[in-house]
């Protein structure tokens, strides 16, 4: 379907916060503009009475809690190209917490469990990026954070008798868990959790790309038909790790250690779980369908660092650390297509992937004057990696495997 220039797009978002705001300083405007005219010539001597204190945090046992919030609910109104407008806006109908805030301290400073607790959040209910934020923390002890984002992106490619059936859309999502705890004024330990997510699909008219003309020159590189073509996109990648922070004298060190796990499956195939089909040299008779082709790829990544900084005195400051990470993982292949119409190809493969990177470096500080250092470092890295691959083809009217 060729692509429509949008005509408007109308976007009436009704803010009930807003609302309320304007309800309730109406009265108070009012008030104000009819106050007697005696008011306004009062005499300098007389001393202005004092404002009205602003709303006392309200308490809850030993701990006080203010906050505010927006929320509201947006209508949309779109005549034109609702595609375009999601690329360029994202922004649809529905109730929504525009932007909110709670904070959370005790009475007394220093007293009770925590210092600060306080949640934020925006965006949330439907927007195409949300975000929420929860800090926990006690001065000198503990301090913990937690946050949670995501991100939606679409794009909408020219409908043309070229380009059919074309779009694309992309959705990532973060979550971060982070704690860092104090037990001595010399020890500082460090646990951290992080979670990368990326979904959606691409909607094309085939791999390559369709000429509704010319076919027996394209061939292969066409599609025999404007079929819709599927393709999903997914990643997922975990990350664990924890550390610690040591200092005696004028010396520091620190040690972290963290896992890193990275997925990728790839499943393959036409809109509405039908094949796809390409253009061979005998088109339609040399046509090939493809069934399925489920690939996938997975990472295991352990990684190791260390560092240590050393004041020799108060001009010259040497630091050294090494860095060692080995990363594994297997991949796969499922597919099976008909090249000619006639027989079945069956396609398994199997392979794995080894990585392997150590990574040392040293460097100093020299204090030459009151407003300038001279710094130097060295870094030398060493990359190795291998890896093994196989995959076979199964014919039934072949006796044997082909590899």
């Amino acid at each position: 379907m060729p692509n429509r220039c949008p005509q408007s797009w109308r976007i009436l978002p009704i803010l009930l916060g807003l609302l309320f705001a304007m309800a309730a300083g109406a009265p108070f405007l009012a008030a104000q503009e009819a106050a007697p005219a005696s008011q306004e010539a009062a005499p300098a001597s007389q001393e202005a009475a004092p404002s009205a204190p602003e709303a006392a945090p309200a308490h809850a046992g030993a701990y006080k809690v203010s906050g505010a919030v927006s929320f509201g609910y947006r209508f949309v109104d779109v005549n034109g190209n609702q595609a375009k407008y999601n690329q360029l806006f994202n922004l649809q109908q529905g109730f929504r917490l525009f932007d909110g805030v709670i904070d959370i301290v005790p009475n007394e400073p220093g007293h009770g469990w925590f210092d600060r607790f306080s949640v934020s959040a925006q965006g949330l209910g439907g927007d195409p990026f949300p975000i929420i934020r929860a800090d926990l923390r006690k001065s000198g002890v503990y301090e913990l954070r937690t946050s949670y984002r995501a991100t939606q992106y679409f794009y909408d490619q020219p409908q043309t008798t070229l380009t059919p059936h074309t779009g694309w859309i992309d959705r990532r999502r973060f979550a971060d868990l982070d704690l860092r705890y104090t037990p001595t004024r010399d020890v500082r330990l460090h646990f951290f959790y992080n979670r990368t997510e990326r979904a959606g699909n691409g909607l094309a008219t085939s791999p390559f790309f369709y000429l509704p003309l010319g076919l027996n020159v394209w061939e292969a590189f066409g599609r025999a038909n404007t079929l819709p073509w599927a393709v999903p996109l997914r990643e997922e990648a975990n990350l664990f790790g924890a550390g610690i922070d040591y200092h005696v004298g004028k010396t520091n060190f620190h040690l972290e250690q963290s896992y890193r796990t990275f997925n990728s499956p790839a499943n393959l195939g036409g809109f509405g779980n039908q094949p796809i089909t390409l253009n061979g040299p005998l088109s339609p008779g040399a046509n090939m369908v493809i069934n399925k082709w489920n690939s996938f790829a997975g990472f295991n990544v352990p990684t190791t660092s260390v560092r240590v900084d050393h004041q020799i005195f108060s001009r010259l400051e040497l630091r050294a650390g090494y860095i060692y990470t080995h990363a594994s993982g297997p991949t796969s292949l499922d597919g099976s297509l008909v090249p000619s119409g006639t027989y079945t190809l069956n396609y398994t493969g199997t392979g794995t992937t080894l990585m392997t990177t150590q990574t040392a470096e040293a460097g100093f500080t020299l204090k030459l004057f009151e407003r300038m250092d001279l710094m130097s470092d060295y870094r030398y890295q060493i990359l190795t990696e291998s890896g093994t691959q196989s995959m076979q083809a199964v014919r039934r009217d072949f006796p044997t495997v082909v590899s």
